[in-house]
């Protein structure tokens, strides 16, 4: 089992996709707990940054993953609650639908004002 907290903090473009690589490679459980969502979505979906940072198919690190062998998405809850994020688009998806509740969230805020 590896665990990593946050393991993309000061490293650079070319460490990130290195850990990427190593990452993917590695046979056993991994568990991140990140705020890099672009490193999370590389390691889940198998692809590697491409150089403005977007995924970059030339570079893919491995073939896409067998159903059944892809990266799972867990999502920690308010009290200690989890739950598996099982939509179409992976952890993108999931940035989007919290973008979205925040960006709803501030409009109620600021029509209270």
């Amino acid at each position: 089992l590896l665990l990593l907290d946050e393991p993309t903090n000061h490293l650079d473009l070319d460490t990130v996709e290195a850990l990427v690589r190593a990452v993917q490679s590695y046979e056993g459980a991994v568990v991140v707990a990140s705020h890099d969502l672009r490193f999370v979505q590389d390691v889940v979906s198998g692809q590697a940054a491409g150089p403005e940072g977007g995924p970059d198919s030339s570079r893919s690190v491995r073939p896409q993953p067998e159903p059944g062998q892809a990266g799972q998405v867990f999502v920690l809850k308010g009290a200690g609650g989890i739950s598996r994020w099982d939509a179409e688009g992976g952890v993108m998806a999931y940035a989007d639908k919290v973008r979205a509740k925040v960006v709803k969230r501030q409009g109620s805020l600021l029509q209270q004002l």
